[in-house]
């Protein structure tokens, strides 16, 4: 259901980039901008409006697996992946490529860590245990200023920085039923986590790469 919201809304913000673009009468009115990014391989269609307005649609996808060693110790296979799409509008102060942007984001980071038997501050806990975190909100405000070298050229280069409030949230699931020593130890530290996420809802992102005009 999350995927499906997230896709029909992509959907609608692109159709509404696509549908302002055609009104627009100038040349290289509406272009597309792509590259790299902290937040995952970027697209984003995008429209002029006016003379010193823009509304554009980013999308980045990333995924990422590995492995993560806490403090006791404990070593997780971690799968980590993010679909996130945003709806900015920019303004040009100056007329020229610099541009200051807000917006919303939908989607963001999701990540599961998987762990045998692991020990948390020496109670060890038998089978498996699955932590999951996901960003607590399916709607994030989102801030950034770019600049665009050579604006409205056929080609030309990019790059952004900016900030999502996104706060994040961390759950645990086990394969085995827990006593109530084990599971208010492992609610110990998955509350302890979560304290230290609280102090990294700020997400930074950059990105940098090419703007093609039509």
């Amino acid at each position: 259901m999350r995927f499906g919201f997230t896709f029909l809304s992509v959907m609608a913000m692109a159709s509404t980039v696509f549908s302002t673009a055609l009104r627009a009468e100038d040349a290289n009115a509406y272009w597309v901008e792509a590259g790299p990014s902290t937040l995952g391989l970027s697209i984003a269609p995008a429209a002029s409006v006016g003379s010193r307005f823009a509304v554009r649609t980013p999308i980045a996808i990333a995924s990422y697996n590995g492995e993560f060693d806490d403090s006791d110790g404990n070593t997780y296979d971690v799968d980590v992946s993010a679909f996130q799409a945003a709806i900015m509008a920019d303004y040009h102060p100056f007329g020229n490529g610099f541009r200051i942007s807000g917006g919303l984001s939908l989607g963001g980071y999701a990540a599961t860590g998987i762990t045998q038997s692991p020990t948390y501050e020496g109670l060890t806990i038998p089978g498996a245990v699955t932590l999951d975190i996901e960003q607590e909100l399916p709607i994030a405000p989102v801030l950034s200023i770019g600049y665009t070298s050579g604006a409205r050229r056929a080609i030309s280069v990019f790059g952004e920085i900016g900030a999502k409030y996104s706060p994040y949230d961390l759950t645990y699931d086990t394969s085995v039923t827990l006593n109530a020593a084990q599971r208010a130890r492992v609610d110990a530290s998955v509350a302890e986590i979560n304290d230290d996420l609280d102090d990294y809802a700020i997400t930074p992102f950059a990105t940098i790469g090419i703007s093609f005009s039509f």
